[in-house]
């Protein structure tokens, strides 16, 4: 695999003129070429999307996720559908 990191950048709930927050997934120990690998990766981002979008903060008073947290949480996992895609069929290739 030519690359053990996957740069996702993750949509920010900042003002426009602030650099998107990126965040590295680590994937040179998995197989993409498998189920189970590709499935591990979806978790690793989900997990790194959660991390940098806040879904897990507390806010008091309320145990509802901020409708911009959510929203930066969808976008990043949605933005690293296409190169998760390359990686799985760079993997595919090579095995």
């Amino acid at each position: 695999m030519s690359s053990p990191l996957l740069a996702i950048a993750l949509a920010s709930a900042i003002s426009a003129t602030s650099p998107a927050p990126t965040m590295q997934v680590k994937f040179d120990d998995l197989n993409l070429s498998t189920p189970a690998g590709q499935e591990i990766l979806q978790k690793r981002i989900k997990s790194a999307a959660r991390e940098v979008c806040g879904m897990d903060e507390k806010t008091t008073g309320t145990r509802i996720r901020s409708s911009e947290s959510a929203r930066c949480y969808n976008q990043a996992v949605g933005s690293a559908t296409a190169a998760v895609a390359a990686a799985v069929r760079k993997a595919r290739a090579d095995s």
